[in-house]
């Protein structure tokens, strides 16, 4: 009868390494079905209806971060009007990064898009305290009618070029 001996050290080291390549081979595995579901990336962005920087809302694998951008437009007027708190209002469109393809995603954005920084900053320099009360006021409704009017009064203002 032979007897077989066997290095108990040895197989543990075995059984060990499979396990961990089975784990890394699982994470992998869900990470790619994740990918292929929802995307591994995104990227949209904001815009402050009153000092117009952009906010660039992004994703990575689930780990959301904004960044700002401060514009011509927000350093104007952060030295030429008091400090305010954003409003942020949506461009319309997401981008989303899939593993072999991309996509876009559009919808209704603010009215404030249509207005350049120049021609707000055109209006805002003319216009009335009320004006801007008023103005700022349209445009933070919910109301897509009402912020449409904000619009149309920086267009028919005297001040600002037509589009």
């Amino acid at each position: 009868m032979a007897i077989l001996f066997f290095d108990v050290g040895a197989c543990a080291m075995i059984i060990r390494s499979h396990i961990i390549w089975f784990v890394l081979i699982a994470l992998a595995a869900v990470l790619v079905w994740d990918a292929s579901t929802r995307g591994h990336q995104s990227t949209t962005s904001y815009t402050c209806v009153q000092c117009r920087a952009i906010k660039h809302s992004d994703s990575f694998f689930r780990y959301e971060y904004d960044r700002i951008e401060k514009t011509e437009f927000s350093q104007w007027y952060a030295q030429s009007h008091s400090i305010h708190r954003h409003q942020w209002a949506w461009c319309g469109t997401v981008k989303v990064f899939y593993p072999l393809a991309q996509a876009r995603g559009c919808g209704k954005r603010h009215p404030i898009w249509q207005i350049s920084p120049d021609q707000q900053r055109k209006f805002v320099m003319s216009a009335t305290p009320e004006q801007l009360q008023g103005f700022y006021t349209l445009l933070n409704s919910p109301d897509l009618a009402m912020q449409q009017q904000a619009v149309e009064m920086v267009f028919t203002s005297d001040s600002v070029d037509q589009r």
